[in-house]
């Protein structure tokens, strides 16, 4: 096996071929997809960036209609504005925070701990600034302070609008963008959206191993009819928080996700992972890979080759969607090894706006001896005061940790609410509320 890392420290191109060659299928799903003739009527959606297309298929403008220039815009989620007379250059205003109160009971706390702990945390809070210059050119940039008090810049991006992409006619032809800059990348669909939009108070343990979280460089994106795809050649896992240019986490990823729309004609019902009421029924398949290279300052006993396989299946409609996905992540230290991760989730709106949701999730830790894996079913209800928007929720929720969680993958608070422990299972009750514009 030493000589076979050899040859992939030696020949990392090889590496590449192969674990490209692994995803064909992924790329024959996206080439089926796209080039379907019986066209399908939907909106494209990225909802790291907001919307692309409205729901009729491009961005309405009427010719005698008037331009406001300054207001609150409700029907696109984009909350208070400033564009020019002839709506042209427009700067979108946002910002929401959680205001959370906790209490996790463990059974056997470490020693000296105490079983039960609770108090009132603020764990994340964002601002917005995103709008266009032209039709053409998009900009973003997303600001995120921490329970800790730390102000991070999380995104900053430009994109380019390539033609026929923000007013293309229903049913025909395809649109392109581009963008460039720190951003979200299209891999799974819960680390793709905005926080807001989730159906739990926070992300899932999954996500919180195994995410792509931020990164630095250039994402395109194509769409078709009833299929689209997103492609992205970055600086890999936590590029967004890399130092440049001695990081050690440092890499070069190439990254892929192409999505179909199995039934239904609407992109906008999986806009978001909360399922409001008034969405028309679809089905839709996303399964995405990558391949990341570490730098050459990589520490002994790092992995220099690394790379993630997901696929995910979601059923949404008038007030409910479910969702499962299944991640699996190799890297190559010495021999290949790899650990995968599972979540399964649905929400329903007994009426609105009230909502209940449940949600497992499944950490396995692979060949790695002395870990269990890490298993969690959470059950809970959201209420949305408001039709119009995901930003202001209240949220009731308990979690059940049926293993220790420091024989797991899973690193204690890290905002999934588990304490250490070393024996024993974990509960947590959360209320949280959600406010924002």
């Amino acid at each position: 096996m030493t000589a076979i890392q050899d040859f992939l420290d030696k020949v990392p191109r090889a590496v590449l071929f192969v674990t490209v060659s692994r995803i064909r299928w992924v790329a024959l799903l996206v080439v089926v997809v796209l080039f379907q003739l019986e066209g399908r009527a939907g909106a494209q959606f990225s909802p790291s960036g907001g919307a692309l297309l409205d729901s009729k298929g491009g961005v309405q403008h009427e010719k005698d209609a008037p331009i406001q220039t300054a207001g609150y815009d409700k029907g696109n989620f984009d909350g208070f504005f400033i564009q020019n007379s002839n709506g042209q250059f427009r700067l979108n205003l946002g910002a929401w925070a959680q205001l959370r109160y906790e209490g996790v009971w463990r059974e056997t706390p470490p020693a000296g701990d105490k079983r039960f702990e609770s108090g009132f945390i603020v764990p994340q809070s964002r601002f917005f600034f995103e709008g266009k210059l032209t039709d053409r050119i998009e900009y973003h940039l997303r600001f995120k302070i921490t329970d800790t008090g730390d102000f991070t810049l999380q995104v900053a991006y430009g994109g380019w609008n390539f033609k026929g992409y923000n007013r293309r006619p229903a049913r025909k032809g395809a649109f392109f963008n581009l963008r460039i800059g720190r951003q979200f990348l299209a891999f799974t669909r819960e680390n793709w959206m905005m926080f807001s939009d989730l159906l739990t108070t926070s992300n899932s343990a999954v996500n919180s191993v195994f995410a792509v979280t931020t990164v630095d460089g250039v994402q395109g994106f194509y769409g078709r009819d009833h299929g689209r795809m997103w492609f992205s050649l970055s600086n890999g896992l936590y590029g967004g928080g890399a130092d440049f240019p001695n990081d050690p986490t440092s890499q070069m990823m190439i990254a892929a996700r192409g999505e179909s729309l199995l039934a239904g004609d609407d992109f906008n019902t999986f806009n978001d992972l909360v399922g409001r009421k008034g969405r028309a029924f679809g089905v839709l398949l996303g399964v995405a890979s990558n391949y990341a290279l570490s730098g050459s300052d990589n520490p002994a006993g790092r992995s220099r080759h690394s790379g993630q396989v997901t696929a995910d299946l979601s059923v949404g409609g008038d007030g409910f969607q479910a969702m499962a996905y299944a991640m699996w992540t190799w890297e190559a230290v010495g021999r290949l090894q790899s650990q995968w991760g599972f979540v399964a989730q649905v929400g329903y709106f007994i009426f609105e706006p009230w909502q209940v949701f449940a949600q497992y999730s499944l950490v396995d830790p692979g060949p790695i001896a002395g870990l269990l894996p890490f298993n969690q079913l959470t059950l809970g209800t959201n209420a949305f005061p408001f039709n119009w928007t995901n930003r202001i929720k209240l949220t009731l929720e308990g979690a059940l940790l049926f293993n220790p969680i420091n024989s797991t993958l899973v690193t204690p608070s890290t905002g999934i609410g588990w304490l250490p422990a070393d024996a024993g299972r974990q509960y947590y009750l959360r209320a949280q509320l959600q406010f924002g514009f």
